[in-house]
């Protein structure tokens, strides 16, 4: 290519992209605006029940599902903390024992 067919083919793209510009809507390039979904942050409430079902649906938890036994120890002991500053005396540190 010479020159001259450079310069058309420069002056025919910026052509193109003058007329794209002027040919897109007005509104294109309009703000972004926060639109909430959920009904607990201001949504739309008839949204709640399309939300609820898509999160049963996604749910891994089932009924049927039983969890493990988990054993807690009896604690025998009362530990009386004293308040900051404070000493601790001696009818403080020894604790009841539980039944």
């Amino acid at each position: 290519m010479n020159m001259k067919q450079h310069m058309l083919a420069a002056l025919l793209g910026g052509a193109c992209f003058v007329a794209a510009i002027a040919a897109m809507p007005a509104g294109a390039n309009a703000d972004l605006v926060y639109k909430p979904i959920n009904p607990a942050f201001g949504g739309d409430p008839f949204n709640g029940a399309f939300l609820m079902d898509t999160a049963l649906s996604q749910s891994k938890y089932h009924e049927d599902d039983k969890f493990p036994d988990i054993e807690i120890p009896e604690f025998s002991e009362v530990i009386v903390i004293p308040p900051a500053g404070a000493e601790a005396t001696a009818a403080e540190t020894t604790a009841p024992q539980v039944d």
